[in-house]
């Protein structure tokens, strides 16, 4: 993922992931999307139609990663969980 990166939104068919930039790049009103299929691609953050991520607090720790994070999207009837490393901020 890009550097200081979480993940914003996943998109209603659940292929694509959209990440949100380091805040401090001026870059709030983009995300980048990653996909399986396709290359990386900038878009308008009005993609997004998933409701706001929430992080998962109880979750499995890892001793060799202080950063292991979980979260949680719901789109439309399904929820999405992810697990990612957060930035060390």
């Amino acid at each position: 993922m890009p550097f200081q990166a979480v993940p914003a939104g996943i998109s209603p068919d659940g292929t694509k992931l959209y990440v949100d930039f380091y805040k401090g790049n001026n870059l709030d009103d983009l995300v980048l999307e990653l996909s399986e299929n396709g290359p990386p691609q900038f878009r308008d953050r009005a993609v997004i139609k998933s409701s706001e991520g929430k992080g998962l607090e109880n979750h499995p720790k890892d001793p060799s990663n202080s950063y292991l994070s979980f979260m949680s999207f719901r789109v439309d009837e399904k929820t999405y969980h992810l697990k990612f490393t957060a930035p060390c901020t």
